[in-house]
């Protein structure tokens, strides 16, 4: 297994100062290997067949392999088996699973109880009464996700559109209170770019951010100076 710490007790922490950076739709080695450079803390290995980004577990495997405890390595699955889920996070050692499908609230509890779950809540006009709602759902069947990423609704897409939630949702001050959702690490995905992340940090006050087009040359391929730009801003957001 990877360090623990790389995502989970000291990069994804509740608390509101600090952000911590992923780098997500790793297809190739050197990618992997440029966004350790960077300074990120955790890659994304996208298991779904029908994305853009897909890797198949034996070059993800090499992939876990080449940054070693560098940075944490989280598992993106959509709608797959628990079995499959926790077959592949097993035999290539990740830290997290990130559920980005349909997942129903009592899927959690067939994870791994090693593994941290990232729980994906897409996020459209009628803002995060779901999420809320959902949360409520997963505590009442028994595992809450151990943090939680907000990206943007697209219909028929998991993820990976470029396009940008509106800040309105998720800035803190702005959200109902609610004791599930403040107690958990929120990760902003959608359309973040180097040139846009500082200003969505600022707004949305997330504890970390989550990015896939938004460093790429081609879907699946990473270019190596966003990446570096974009981990860059993303860090001086902080002040």
């Amino acid at each position: 297994m990877h360090n623990p710490q790389c995502l989970a007790e000291t990069h994804l922490r509740a608390d509101q100062s600090m952000l911590r950076i992923k780098i997500c739709g790793i297809t190739r080695i050197s990618d992997a290997l440029d966004t350790v450079d960077a300074g990120a803390d955790a890659i994304g290995l996208n298991f779904y067949p029908e994305s853009k980004r897909y890797v198949t577990p034996a070059t993800a495997q090499q992939i876990v392999a080449a940054v070693g405890d560098s940075v944490a390595c989280v598992g993106v699955f959509v709608n797959s088996p628990a079995s499959e889920v926790n077959s592949i996070a097993e035999t290539l050692g990740l830290d997290w699973v990130q559920l980005h499908g349909n997942e129903p609230p009592e899927f959690l509890i067939q994870i791994g109880e090693k593994l941290k779950v990232l729980r994906v809540y897409r996020v459209g006009p009628e803002g995060m009464a779901p999420v809320i709602a959902d949360l409520a759902a997963c505590e009442s069947a028994g595992k809450l996700p151990n943090a939680i990423l907000i990206d943007s609704a697209v219909p028929g897409e998991y993820g990976g559109t470029g396009q940008k939630v509106s800040e309105l949702f998720l800035a803190r001050d702005k959200i109902n209170s609610s004791d599930l959702f403040s107690s958990l690490p929120v990760i902003l995905a959608g359309g973040l770019t180097p040139e846009n992340v500082a200003e969505s940090i600022l707004q949305s006050r997330p504890d970390g951010v989550d990015v896939a087009s938004g460093v790429e040359s081609a879907p699946g391929i990473k270019d190596p100076a966003l990446i570096k730009s974009f981990v860059t801003e993303a860090r001086q957001a902080l002040g």
